[in-house]
């Protein structure tokens, strides 16, 4: 037994050495001890010993491999429930479709292992105005309009909702095609190709992610096209009704169309953003809703207004603002319905405000205001020629006009508003021979 457990010691020790250089030292040392360097049996047991700890370490192997793949499909699981997260958190501005489509293409993009994602929108009827024929990008590879239309028919004859993947003959790669849908139409498309990655061919996860986000982009789309219907009604019901003021007068008739177009163009003119020139137009349309409350004797007076007679004009600013101050969606335009016959110098009505007291919408509704009520017929005096009306408009900078806005508007086209001119001198020449 002491024989044994020397040998056992013998080789503990060798075992623990810092390495095999040595191993000519031991076997030495065995020799000097008439301990023989090893049993009958011993490879053996220790090969009986060896095999259940392969076994153990080739089955922590698998489980290694098992877990980290796990840990992958986990971590894209995550990856795509806060993408589809952030997405549905973007829907509610309806108002600027663009922004939310670009939003989903470029945090797609970023989970996606594609070189390219295009999400575009068919160019016809079946889209709303607010969107048709939109396109964003992201990545290298580019996709032509040609690509795009034969896309739009593969989808539209396959009658299928969900992604359609095809080879892609150039690149050897695929492509998927994930349909768009509103109103049960095919409207756009989220498009991928180039794949990388340790799978290179288009798989259950990313179908499943393009087939949600385009439900998210369907839903959004639907909630664009009835925001947009709304708009329209309401915007049509505000034209008809300023255009009904407008017709009191013959010579008014147009008037604040035309207004809302000169004031349009001027605020484009002036770097403000797409937001705040509807919101000028409409300022436009909308800007002498209030007369009506003065009498159509004294707005349709051909001669010289009395100091009563004037007194009344002035309320009509006031009347508006009161007359549109319970519609919601007209706030931000009812600084420039209250002050737009304020002026620079602090003479105008109904506040008296000075130079930048007064709103900057007002301040642009005033000067389209102005130009056109000098260009256009009036029951006192018949329409100035384009050059004295701007000579005018130039004399008044600093004084009615903000001197800025009046350089940078004489400065504009005009033919937009001569069309407008035109049109509305042939519109009233239909209803004057009309039975």
């Amino acid at each position: 037994m002491r024989c044994r457990e020397s040998v056992a010691d013998l080789r503990l020790n060798r075992e623990s050495s810092l390495g095999d250089t040595e191993d000519n030292l031991w076997q030495q040392r065995l020799r000097d001890a008439g301990l023989p360097l090893s049993w009958p049996g011993e490879n053996i047991a220790l090969n009986a010993l060896a095999t259940p700890i392969k076994n153990d370490l080739g089955e922590l192997q698998e489980a290694r491999v098992t877990i980290n793949n796990f840990a992958k499909s986990l971590g894209a699981s995550f990856d795509t429930i806060g993408t589809l997260y952030a997405i549905g958190g973007e829907m509610n501005d309806v108002a600027n479709p663009p922004r939310f489509f670009s939003f989903v293409v470029s945090h797609l993009f970023e989970v996606m292992k594609f070189r390219s994602l295009v999400l575009r929108f068919a160019n016809d009827s079946t889209c709303p105005e607010a969107f048709r024929g939109f396109a964003r990008r992201e990545g290298t590879i580019g996709e032509q309009d040609d690509d795009f239309a034969q896309a739009m028919t593969i989808c539209r004859h396959a009658h299928q909702r969900s992604c359609i993947i095809r080879n892609d003959d150039e690149s050897g790669g695929q492509v998927a095609m994930q349909p768009i849908i509103l109103k049960g139409a095919i409207v756009g498309l989220l498009i991928a190709s180039g794949k990388y990655g340790d799978d290179p061919m288009v798989n259950s996860y990313d179908t499943q992610l393009f087939e949600a986000a385009a439900g998210f982009i369907g839903s959004f789309c639907a909630n664009v096209a009835l925001y947009d219907d709304q708009r329209k009604m309401f915007l049509g019901t505000i034209r008809s009704l300023t255009a009904a003021i407008d017709a009191k007068d013959r010579y008014t008739c147009g008037h604040s169309e035309r207004v809302a177009f000169l004031a349009g163009e001027l605020t484009l003119r002036l770097g403000f953003n797409h937001d705040d020139v509807e919101l000028v137009k409409l300022a436009g349309i909308v800007h002498d809703v209030g007369k009506i409350g003065v009498p159509e004797a004294v707005l349709t007076k051909n001669g010289r207004l009395t100091d009563e007679e004037f007194g009344l004009i002035r309320q009509h600013p006031e009347i508006g603002h009161r007359i549109l101050s319970g519609i919601p969606p007209l706030a931000p335009v009812l600084p420039a319905v209250l002050h737009h016959h304020e002026r620079y110098d602090g003479r105008g009505y109904p506040h008296g405000l000075a130079g930048e007291e007064i709103p900057v919408f007002a301040r642009i509704i005033a000067i389209a205001d102005t130009f056109d009520a000098m260009s256009s017929n009036r029951a006192y005096r018949a329409a100035m020629a384009r050059e004295q009306v701007l000579n005018e408009l130039s004399r008044s900078a600093g004084t009615q006009l903000d001197p800025h806005m009046v350089s940078e508007f004489v400065r504009m086209d005009f033919s937009g508003y001569d069309a407008l001119i035109r049109a509305n001198a042939e519109g009233q020449l239909a209803m004057s021979i009309t039975p």
